[in-house]
């Protein structure tokens, strides 16, 4: 163990919080000869008496520095009548100054010139007595009126625990934590660190009041200490009302005493006094802030949780005390609160309150004390009796706000009854208040010795907090700490597998997953007879197999986990959810979609069971659902899921919560998939609008919002404008901050790669691809078979191949493809390990195709085509197909198709349309090869499919049509060939002229073979007249350009419709000269020589200019002449 000497955190934590208690007001004496006479100096020993927090400045510009520096919430300020009438202006500029105090000698000259600053009203003194009395009681009035109060609004109880936190509504936080201090066991210390902090407060002032109450205080003194010892409550309140549980914790003792004893007098004697309605009404005056009253005004209906004793009295007189008359306007209201308590429908508090007067040092005061954590109904709020508010509420349970459900809801997360120091911690840890959680646990091994049974407790906690912190290191050191000091004879110790547990979590977070799964085993071993831990433990190695992808071992165990939980919890248990939801996410990375949704749908039954119908949870539920819905592409239910969860919030948070931006983001997504483009960016400015508002600029969510209007931008070929938008994402990511944001780095590069591969810009796109899969290998470390590498080097092999860098194309293919067999090594046979090994040596040799052919053998290809990996299989083999076509090697690429469809045979696609393109694909490819019969039955496989569809699409349906018309020529169908290209011609548009030439030409070959000669020409003369106009179009546009490269047209590529084929000039010359040709046969065949021969003639002076067009037409030409001149010599 480490024997080095540390400094006391205990100590430097307690110096820290005797300076944060300057903070709620304090008391400036301000005067040019504060320090010149031993009068001024009696002066300044008695304000020291009153405020042992006073500051003495000589200058307006110190007080002004000081209350800079500091900060405190109200200022009361004495100065000096000459100075005063100097510095008064610029004073009341001042707002945390809320009282002036005049000491002068001329009283009645001050007066005139103070009359019109509120901030002095009457408080113009020549004696000082009347100046400290004055002081004294506008401080005591102050120490009262910090009342630390929460405003439950009336929506309260439909957020989650930290949803409340985050909002300031810290109810059922605070009753948590007061819970754990109440029930703590007090150790000799806790009397110590309260009188401790109460003397580093007040110095020797009070120091006579602070020495009897640590010489005499007994349990059974608190509501006399309370009432008698105003340091005790300035002190307590202070640190209730800063929400600053270091400060409440040193109060433990006496916030415990005081509960239980409040607890043990009980509402007996009020219920005696009661009136016959069984109706009691107590009273409480004060001053409040004015942004405070505003809260409570537009709350009504709404909620106040008192998080401190609360002090009224049954006597509205004794209230009235301390109301105010409305003179500190309008930095402080005058308010008396009237109070009711319902007896007939209070049957159990669950805070207690009573009646103190007997053990009060005030008994005539009737003071009614209520302890902390009180709920209270605002019923009305108004200023009739000018200028005092007045507020009536209703002493209210948390039955009947419905809290009480948050509160078992989320209670179940933490120990109930606490034994010790260290259960504070799971509650920190709860609302990620890490730096509290640390702290406390460094506290408690201070204070116990080294052999202590909590010690490898505390290091344990200790780990478990640097590895939620991402600091792994320290974290690993604090565990070996923790089984250093373990007791190594309990073989069955509760500690040892909790530190087990920590263990794992954090192989896991550095993903060594098979350690993690080590430590849970053994944490197994060590759990008798506690099923809730079994459970915990059978998830925990779940969601390890669930990182790896290895989602039916995952399935597996989340299923044990739930098969325990099912057995002892009940069937509303909101473990119980939890499991579902883990298991929904699994079905959902498994792509069983429907199993997932009907899991989401179970932790939705349960939400409703327990929560109310508006709740922040459900919502995010809804959220989940939707996330489904979209990776189906079901974007109309995943909009009706998505807009339910935004309605919700918004009633919940209203429409400026900045939560809303995420949700703004991911319906955005979902338009932008519908090709509405307009509405997704208009979804995505929202989103920005509140990311700007509310995120600082170097956030996460904000540089995937740049991502995503990008990505608008990018699909709309708006391409100038994308650059920007990813840059900026960027510029958010590789901050030094967001080093570990690895992922999200790659999937941005990856967006930016596909951007640069839409403009050809192959080089750029490479590298950015390049990028985004190095980023991946970071997350993913040695676990390489993930999904998301693998699909990175299938594009980057998609990439090289547009590129026409087919080498590494094929390399990145067969990576992948030997990354996806990995997943299959430990269960393979000698003769698929053998395969595997020919593979990697012909990688080496990067031979890739012979390569994938090994691996191809090596791995159990049903498996593989099984989801969640299906995706990639597909897309490796159709990448490797389109590399073997662009190397010629066609017959290989059609054993690839072939294989493709055979495993869809089995395992079929549920997306159609991608299945009728590789159908397309393979027809080409048969068509290709002579091989006109299988061309045909896929060509016939598309048609029938695209003709499915409610809206097909006309210019594929011409394509396929077309292709199927050939395909039948070849085959010597030739009236089924006629009547496939005629159809073709009906769903040709008037835009695809050239498209139309070629099905003219098609149909004039089928009609002449029928002897429809005239009809044949016809067809002929409209394919020349289409061909000729687009000539002069080209001949047009390169004159006026003076282009040194060939002008060009776009017509349909007919071997893949996705790629679009520019059509030269020469092209065009060389088609027209095989039309104008057919045409002159026809016009043989027709018996009209005279015709034939002038189109000939055309045909041959063409073919003399330009030698090189097309030989072998030229000398057909020149034989029909010849034959047709010849014929009529004869004749």
């Amino acid at each position: 163990m480490d024997n080095t000497v540390r400094e006391s955190l205990f100590v430097a934590t307690r110096k820290t919080l005797a300076n944060d208690l300057y903070g709620e007001f304090c008391l400036i004496w301000l005067d040019p000869n504060c320090r010149k006479n031993e009068d001024n100096d009696d002066t300044e020993k008695r304000l020291r008496g009153i405020d042992s927090s006073l500051q003495v400045h000589s200058t307006i510009e110190e007080s002004v520095n000081y209350i800079e520096e500091i900060h405190p919430q109200r200022v009361f300020i004495i100065i000096s009548g000459s100075y005063g009438e100097i510095v008064i202006d610029r004073i009341d500029q001042i707002p945390p100054i809320v009282l002036v105090y005049i000491f002068c000698h001329d009283k009645l000259k001050n007066e005139r010139w103070a009359r019109n600053h509120e901030k002095i009203g009457n408080r113009i003194f020549n004696e000082k007595d009347d100046l400290f009395r004055q002081v004294e009681q506008d401080i005591q009035r102050c120490i009262r009126d910090i009342l630390p109060i929460s405003i439950l609004h009336s929506n309260a109880k439909q957020k989650t625990f930290r949803d409340l936190r985050k909002e300031g509504a810290l109810f059922i936080w605070f009753q948590l934590l007061i819970d754990k201090l109440i029930h703590l066991p007090h150790t000799a210390t806790a009397k110590k660190e309260l009188v401790d902090i109460c003397r580093a407060q007040y110095h020797k002032q009070v120091d006579n009041f602070i020495q009897i109450f640590d010489e005499e205080y007994r349990s059974v003194d608190a509501s006399r200490w309370y009432s008698r010892a105003s340091f005790l409550y300035r002190l307590l309140n202070q640190g209730l009302r800063m929400e600053n549980f270091d400060i409440i914790y040193k109060f433990r003792l006496f916030i415990a005493d005081f509960h239980k004893q409040l607890l043990t007098l009980g509402c007996d004697d009020l219920k005696a006094k009661a009136d016959e309605n069984n109706i009691l009404i107590v009273y409480r005056g004060q001053l409040l802030p004015m942004d405070e009253l505003n809260s409570i005004r537009t709350n009504q209906s709404g909620y106040i949780a008192m998080n401190t004793f609360l002090s009224t009295s049954l006597s509205s007189a004794v209230a009235a005390d301390f109301q105010g008359n409305g003179d500190q306007r309008p930095f402080l209201e005058s308010v008396i609160f009237e109070i009711k308590i319902d007896f007939s429908t209070l049957t159990s508090p669950t805070v207690p309150f009573a009646l103190i007067s007997q053990m009060s040092t005030k008994p005539d005061e009737q003071e009614v004390v209520f302890s902390i954590g009180s709920v209270f109904r605002i019923d009305s709020i108004d200023d009739d009796i000018y200028p005092l508010w007045h507020i009536k509420l209703t002493l209210d349970s948390k039955q009947s706000t419905g809290l009480i459900e948050l509160f078992d809801f989320y209670a179940p997360k933490t120990t109930l009854l606490p034994t010790s120091l260290l259960d504070l911690s799971e509650i920190f840890l709860l609302i990620d208040d890490y730096n509290r959680a640390e702290n406390y646990n460094k506290i408690l091994l201070e204070q116990i010795p080294e052999n202590h049974s909590d010690v490898p407790k505390i290091y344990n906690n200790l780990a478990n907090i640097c590895r939620l912190r991402g600091n792994f290191t320290e974290a690993k050191n604090y565990l070996t700490l923790a089984d250093e000091t373990l007791c190594r004879e309990v073989i069955n110790n509760p500690t040892r597998c909790d530190i087990c547990i920590t263990q794992s979590l954090l192989y896991d977070n550095r993903r060594e997953y098979k350690r993690a799964r080590e430590k849970l085993f053994e944490a197994s071993s060590l759990v008798q007879n506690d099923c809730i831990i079994r459970s915990q433990i059978l998830k925990n190695i779940g969601a390890t197999y669930q990182h790896e992808e290895n989602y039916e071992s995952s399935s597996y165990y989340y299923g044990e986990a739930l098969k325990i939980q099912q057995k002892i919890l009940p069937d509303k248990h909101p473990a119980l959810a939890d499991t579902y939801d883990s298991m929904a996410q699994i079905y959902s990375e498994r792509l069983e979609f429907e199993r997932a949704i009907e899991l989401h749908r179970d932790v939705l039954a349960i939400q409703k069971k327990v929560l109310p119908p508006v709740h922040s949870a459900i919502a995010r539920t809804f959220s989940n659902i939707a996330l489904i819905y979209y990776n189906q592409d079901e974007v109309d239910a995943a909009l009706d899921n998505y807009t339910m969860a935004l309605e919700m919030l918004k009633q919940i948070y209203g429409s400026d919560y900045r939560g809303l931006g995420t949700i703004f983001t991911n319906i955005g997504d979902v338009y932008s998939k519908k090709l509405d483009d307009k509405n997704a960016e208009s979804y995505y400015e929202m989103a920005f609008e509140i990311h700007q508002k509310y995120l600082p600029s170097s956030e996460i969510d904000l540089a995937l919002t740049y991502k995503s209007m990008g990505n608008i931008r990018r699909d709309r070929h708006q391409f100038n404008e994308v650059v920007w938008y990813y840059d900026k994402a960027l510029q958010i990511l590789l901050l030094p901050a967001h080093k570990d944001e690895n992922q999200k780095r790659a999937y941005t590069y990856n967006d930016y790669g596909q951007h640069y591969a839409m403009i050809n810009d192959w080089k750029q796109a490479i590298n950015y691809h390049t990028k985004s899969l190095d980023e991946l290998e970071i997350v993913y470390g040695d676990n390489t078979c993930q999904s998301t590498i693998v699909m990175a080097h299938i594009r980057l092999g998609h990439t090289h191949k547009d590129a026409d860098d087919l080498e590494n194309a094929m390399k990145h293919y067969v990576k992948s493809f030997q990354l996806l067999t990995k997943l299959d090594a430990t269960n393979s046979n000698q003769k698929q390990r053998s395969d595997r090994s020919a593979g990697h040596l012909a990688r080496i040799i990067k031979d890739h195709y012979k390569a994938f052919l090994y691996y191809e053998k090596s791995a159990n290809l049903s498996r593989l085509f099984d989801q969640p990996y299906k995706k990639c299989m597909m897309e490796i083999y159709v990448g490797i197909a389109d590399v073997l076509i662009k190397q010629n090697r066609i017959d290989r690429a059609i054993e690839m198709y072939e294989k493709l469809m055979a495993l869809e045979v089995v395992n079929p696609l549920c997306d159609e349309d991608l299945l009728a393109i590789r159908h397309y694909k393979i027809a080409l490819l048969y068509f290709r090869t002579s091989d006109y019969t299988n061309a045909l039955a896929s060509f016939e496989y598309v048609l029938e499919k695209e003709r499915q569809l409610l809206a097909p699409d006309f210019s594929k349906l011409a394509d396929i049509l077309f292709r199927k018309g050939v395909t039948l020529t070849y085959l010597k169908k030739y009236d089924e060939a006629l009547s496939s290209h005629q159809e073709s011609l009906e769903y040709r548009s008037s835009e695809q002229e050239l498209a139309l030439a070629s099905s003219y030409d098609q149909i004039s070959g089928l009609l002449a073979r029928k002897k429809r000669y005239e009809d044949a020409v016809s067809y002929l003369i409209k394919s020349a007249d289409i061909r000729q106009r687009a000539i002069a179009t080209l001949e047009s546009s390169e004159s006026e350009c003076d282009c040194s490269t060939e002008s060009s047209v776009i017509t349909t590529n007919m071997f893949d419709q996705s790629q679009p084929r520019k059509t030269s000039l020469f092209q065009l010359r060389k088609d027209l000269l095989v039309t104008q040709f057919n045409s002159a046969v026809l016009y043989q065949a027709l018996e009209q020589d005279h015709i034939a021969l002038c189109e000939y003639q055309k045909i041959f002076n063409f073919c003399i200019e330009n030698p090189t067009m097309n030989p072998e037409i030229a000398a057909k030409t020149c034989k029909k002449i010849s034959m047709i001149n010849n014929r009529h010599s004869q004749t």
